[in-house]
């Protein structure tokens, strides 16, 4: 029981849905390891999606401070 609470802090700390947790755990009884696996790719895709986003983001704001600093300082 100890193994499956583990597992399922690990899953919400990914950003599973209560929805996927349920699907993940469902798999594992029938032994369904590649539809688990379909789970995790398809968050981690989501999660590298977000990844790109933020470094957009960044790069945006990145380029606003230099901009700033560059008006600041003349």
């Amino acid at each position: 029981m100890d193994e499956e609470l583990s597992l399922r802090q690990i899953l919400a700390d990914i950003g599973l849905s209560e929805e996927e947790t349920e699907a993940f755990f469902r798999y594992e009884e029938y032994h369904n390891v590649c539809a688990q696996l379909k789970i995790l790719a398809e968050r981690r895709k989501a999660l590298l999606a977000q990844v790109h986003e933020d470094e957009r983001k960044l790069s945006c704001l990145d380029y606003l401070a230099c901009k700033l600093r560059k008006e600041c300082c003349k």
